[in-house]
């Protein structure tokens, strides 16, 4: 003869509301120790704490800042003029000068990754390690892709003033086109060594350390015509 089994009590809310907060205790006690042994549970982790949260987030390893120019002024802080949006990314119409910072993009060691093309003009720069003291006025470094120099270049800025000479310049190979092609512009920081990379390719090294953390940033100057398609900072 079989029995029935005896029917197990349902959980009340409560106890599943307690359950539910052990297991977010475990995960928030245990993620982050894994977290650390093993950078290659990034992903996994941002996942988790996504669902956990309710919320989305760019999960992609590293990145701490992506901007496509699909907005304008979007993440970006102006110091001096300013980018339009359009077809083509984020542009300066030469007509005056522009220097902005990215919101959120503050640290000490990263790497830079844009794409950017000079239309017309001497050039365009991308700050790095660089904050407003006073207000308004930039001190920092910056790579600078100067066909006025007609050099790459990474400078120095005091309260606002590139100095001169740069501290690391190399000159491109000869019949280099300056213009109309888009460039891949990886600039790396780490320590005081920054190193610059152009379409895949290391082209310049410099040292100094005199700033330890700041802001990404872009400039052009006037009568640059110049084009953003997109940029990303991410940590080692």
């Amino acid at each position: 003869m079989l029995h029935n089994p005896r029917p197990r009590p349902r959980q009340s809310g409560a106890e599943t509301l307690e359950f539910i907060v052990v297991v977010f205790l475990l995960v928030v006690a245990v993620i982050p120790a894994l977290y650390m042994l093993a950078p290659s549970l990034q992903k996994a982790v941002c996942n988790i704490v996504d669902s956990l949260s309710g919320t989305t987030s760019d999960c992609s390893a590293g990145i701490i800042f992506n901007d496509d120019f699909s907005k304008c002024p979007g993440k970006w802080a102006n110091l001096m003029g300013s980018l339009s949006c359009g077809a083509n990314g984020a542009c300066s119409a030469g007509d005056k000068p522009t220097q902005t910072l990215g919101d959120g993009t503050d640290g000490e060691d990263y790497t830079i990754n844009a794409k950017a093309q000079l239309n017309a003009g001497n050039g365009y720069g991308v700050f790095f390690r660089a904050n407003e003291n006073p207000k308004g006025k930039i001190n920092g470094y910056s790579f600078q892709y100067d066909k006025g120099l007609g050099q790459f270049v990474i400078r120095k800025w005091t309260n606002g003033a590139e100095e001169n000479p740069p501290f690391a310049r190399v000159s491109p190979p000869a019949g280099y086109q300056w213009f109309g092609v888009p460039r891949d512009i990886q600039v790396v920081v780490k320590g005081d060594t920054f190193t610059v990379f152009i379409d895949g390719k290391q082209v310049l090294q410099g040292k100094d350390d005199t700033y330890k953390s700041g802001k990404v940033g872009l400039r052009t100057w006037y009568g640059s015509e110049s084009c953003f398609k997109n940029i990303s900072v991410t940590k080692p």
